[in-house]
């Protein structure tokens, strides 16, 4: 490996050294007055300082930079070990001082010594600082500066113009000792002894290519100076891990398996040789040459590694040999569960749980896999990494079960500790969105199942359900203050064990699951949670209508203790809202099984029972459920696609689905279809104008199922949003339209959208502030503005919305990215500014964009925080003030209704 610099100040104080900087002295002093700029001791002056001055002080900067980055590196045996560790790009941004100043130090040698033969060593230093900071194009810049302009790697070039010197002109004997001397070292003054830096250069040359993902110029260098017959011997090494460290990069593990064996030839250094077959072991298995990869593990543990090397090869070992049938899967569990019972391997014990739940999980012995899982993430307690792909695990496993409740639960927790940058963090956000979505509607079914269920009851069984809820929040607030008793005291239960085993009782694996099982017993399956005894997340319906999570979900008690049954849906109006929030869930959850998981059971399920729950004309999704539920089944049941079948042409004869299954040509047969559709488009919102709001909603579905993705598609989601306005469904309108700002923000309906909802951002402030006239503020649209996020709920992660806030700086306005400033307003009340903005005009250019774009303010709920703009003498006023209804009343007035 490259080592950034190896000199020691004890060199200096060596006899030789210090006669020789005494001889060097005088020389120079008796040459004083000398105008050649050529002699000897002027020369010997420049190289004797530009080697121990800057140079030697940003080499030692260059050292413990490189040391910084080794000794806060943690490794993940769970994926390919890196070559270099040179730290993550925020521990990069956390040196660039130090870089700074060793670009500083490197370029002053270069001014102060122009000709010194250390100038290839002070580019050198130049480009390790660029590559240190990954900037690595600058990086190449320097490097490759050594290399074609530093005369034989020892002074800079003359460029002058003259004849070439002729070849032929030498003596075989001047060409025999060209041949037999080694260029890499300059012999010249011995304590003054210099290593040419281009060979290293070149090196670099290739791995910042290789950053910059120019692998083609990264390979060409690399193949020029394998062909280079002077490439020093003991520089070998580190161009095949440049080799390597290329290959793997570009994915080529074959080649890279070549270079990296040779290093490990080459290497004279046991620890560097043990890792390089670690990282060979990785490929082989990459490739899925598991015997090999065996081998290499071997050879690591042969090689007396690390602990933590020897036991992640231990361990990789036995998941290759039981994924091979080298071992059975009973002797691989066997040497497990021995190393769980060992002290020796306790720092390892949430490795060994996850490598057993894997095993069980291919066995398909899912709750034991569940139950290592749910260990490992105990002993996992402190690296959220591990965690996450141990959540990551249970989401995936609860999944495959079809418990998409649970799983969600899961993927919700891994996405609270994976790193975006994760290859699988997009993949686990997605499908968490649409789990989401699927959970929301089973809650929407299941509450109202139940609030349905007790309006059903007569007085003295609501009255005795009542009381029993009473006395079940009781009984919770209860066990859940044992427990913390419990908690604190659980360190003080601790017995020594017997001699090898873990003293903590926990960490026996047939007390685990002994427990384990009486836990599912008494409880049922839940998620890993904090404190789900006494958190409302959710539960079951029990077939009288109970939550069995002992606490109140459906909110029949106030805040006071009081129950408050008028949530009941006990009018025929009540029930109908209620039913028709069942209809909505039941539909979507038909829907997104069918087009997002692919789950045609569960599909078919749903909209079969949204079918016989609701067999009549008060069924709005009647239409578009028997049209899924006929494409469904006609592979599997002719007949019940023929009955289906039958729905859509007998009850909605007029409709295009009815057109379309009496007539195979229908589509064909008219017009053009974007004709068509324009057409749909113009009748729905005819509907609208008419007034004939269910007909234009309904209709407006209907578009989604047969015009799926069509270009009036934005035209159709606006139409919808306007339904819910005009039917006085306020928070749904909010919602479409939010939707439709951030999924068409370069259709034109965006500009509609935004301006509904300017109107309906300050509904809830429209008259709260008396006359708006008399107020102490005051409209400037020309003034100075800030951007205030104001945020009401105690305990937000202010940081986390900083952070987020940046990004969309970042992302949407690069060029003029407003500062971002916390102040806390009061003991409940804090406030982001972002300023400035030169007139009102801009800062409401950026409003829209901002505050309705859903990254930023993931994770809280519209009732935790305000977004406004205000102008510089008028912020003054609401900081006196603080009264929030009384600006928005203004805000809404001035700024966002008159355009």
């Amino acid at each position: 490996m490259v080592v950034i610099g190896s000199t020691k100040l004890a060199d200096l104080r060596k006899p030789g050294y210090l006669l020789g900087f005494a001889f060097l002295l005088l020389f120079t002093a008796c040459s004083q007055g000398r105008k050649s700029q050529t002699s000897v001791s002027h020369i010997a002056y420049h190289d004797l300082t530009a080697r121990y001055n800057r140079y030697f002080n940003s080499k030692l900067i260059l050292q413990e930079t490189h040391k910084f980055f080794k000794d806060s590196h943690k490794e993940d045996y769970t994926q390919l070990l890196p070559l270099y560790l040179y730290g993550s790009e925020a521990q990069a941004q956390s040196v660039y001082g130090d870089m700074d100043e060793v670009i500083k130090k490197a370029s002053a040698n270069i001014m102060l010594h122009e000709n010194s033969k250390w100038i290839d060593d002070a580019y050198m230093h130049i480009g390790m600082a660029y590559y240190l900071k990954q900037d690595y194009a600058e990086a190449v810049k320097a490097f490759t500066f050594v290399t074609s302009e530093i005369e034989e790697g020892v002074r800079l070039k003359e460029r002058k113009k003259g004849p070439k010197q002729n070849k032929k002109s030498k003596t075989r004997a001047q060409r025999e000792k060209e041949r037999n001397t080694n260029e890499y070292y300059d012999e010249s003054l011995a304590f003054l002894k210099h290593k040419p830096a281009r060979y290293e250069a070149s090196i670099w040359i290739v791995k910042s290519y290789t950053e910059l993902r120019a692998f083609d110029k990264a390979q060409s260098v690399l193949s020029l100076v394998k062909g280079d017959r002077k490439f020093p011997n003991v520089l070998k090494e580190d161009l095949a891990v440049a080799g390597a460290h290329l290959a793997i990069k570009r994915k080529d593990y074959q080649n890279a398996i070549f270079a990296l064996k040779d290093a490990a030839t080459l290497s004279d250094n046991k620890k560097r040789t043990v890792r390089y077959y670690y990282i060979l072991a990785q490929l082989h298995e990459v490739l899925n040459q598991n015997v090999l990869a065996i081998n290499y593990l071997q050879q690591v543990i042969d090689g007396k590694p690390p602990f933590e090397m020897e036991f992640h090869a231990k361990l990789k070992i036995a998941q290759i040999a039981q994924k091979e049938d080298l071992q059975s899967d009973s002797e691989v569990i066997a040497m497990l569960l021995d190393m769980l019972r060992s002290e020796r391997y306790r720092m390892f014990r949430g490795e060994i749980h996850y490598t057993l739940g894997e095993i069980y999980q291919k066995q398909n012995r899912e709750e034991e896999a569940i139950e290592q899982y749910l260990a490992a993430v105990e002993h996992f307690e402190t690296e959220q990494d591990k965690q996450a792909r141990t959540f990551l695990k249970l989401a995936n496993l609860y999944f495959s079960k079809e418990d998409y409740v649970t799983s969600q639960s899961y993927h919700d927790k891994t996405l609270a500790l994976i790193n975006e940058r994760h290859a699988d963090y997009d993949p686990t956000n997605k499908r968490n969105i649409i789990l989401k979505d699927l959970v929301l509607n089973l809650n929407t079914i299941s509450e109202q199942d139940s609030l349905q269920a007790l309006a059903a009851m007569s007085p003295e069984e609501l009255e005795k359900y009542l009381r029993d809820l009473r006395r079940k929040q009781q009984d919770s607030e209860r066990q859940g203050s044992e427990r913390e008793e419990e908690e604190f005291f659980e360190p003080l239960f601790g017995q020594e064990g017997q001699q090898g085993t873990s003293s903590w009782p926990f960490d026996d694996p047939g007390l685990r699951g002994k427990g384990f099982n009486e836990f599912k017993r008494m409880w049922g399956n839940r998620p890993y949670a904090d404190n789900w005894r006494n958190g409302k997340q959710g539960g079951f319906v029990l077939d009288d209508g109970e939550r069995d999570d002992g606490g109140d979900a459906l909110g029949l008690v106030d805040e006071e203790g009081n129950f408050d049954t008028t949530v009941l849906p006990t009018s025929p109006e009540a029930l109908a809202a209620s039913n028709e929030k069942v209809m909505d869930a039941y539909y979507a959850l038909g829907v997104l099984y069918k087009d997002k998981l692919n789950n045609i059971p569960k599909s078919t399920e749903a909209f079969e029972t949204l079918m016989k729950r609701f067999p009549g004309p008060e069924n709005k999704y009647r239409l578009e459920a028997s049209y899924h539920l006929y494409l469904m089944y006609q592979a599997t049941d002719p007949a019940k696609a023929a009955k289906y079948r039958g729905i859509i042409v007998n009850e909605f004869p007029e409709s295009i689905l009815a057109k379309v299954l009496l007539n195979p040509n229908y589509l064909k047969e008219s017009r053009a279809k974007e004709d068509e559709l324009n057409t749909y488009y113009a009748s729905t919102y005819t509907y609208f104008t008419s007034n004939d709001l269910g007909t234009a909603l309904q209709r407006k579905f209907t578009a989604d199922t047969i015009y799926p993705g069509n270009f009036l598609q934005p035209k159709f989601d606006m139409l919808e949003a306007l339904i819910y306005g005009k039917q006085g469904e306020y928070d749904r309108c909010k919602a479409a339209l939010q939707t439709i700002v951030n999924k068409y923000p370069f259709d034109e309906v965006k500009p509609q959208a935004l301006a509904m909802l300017n109107m309906l951002e300050g509904r809830e402030y429209a008259g709260s502030a008396g006359n708006i006239e008399a107020n102490t503020y005051e409209y400037q649209p020309q003034a100075t503005h800030f951007m205030v996020v104001l945020l009401k709920k105690p305990g937000t992660d202010i940081a986390a919305l900083q952070n987020r806030i940046a990004s969309f700086n970042d992302k949407y306005f690069r060029l003029a990215p407003p500062s971002i400033s916390p102040i806390i307003l009061d003991n409940e009340t804090e406030l982001i500014l972002l300023k400035k903005y030169d007139n009102a005009e801009k800062a409401k250019l950026y409003y829209n964009t901002f505050r309705y774009n859903n990254e930023v303010f993931v994770g809280l709920e519209k009732e935790d925080y305000d977004v406004f703009y205000i102008s510089e003498r008028n912020y003054g006023v609401y900081f006196r003030q603080r009264d929030l209804a009384n600006y928005m009343a203004f805000f809404t007035l001035r700024y966002l209704r008159e355009d």
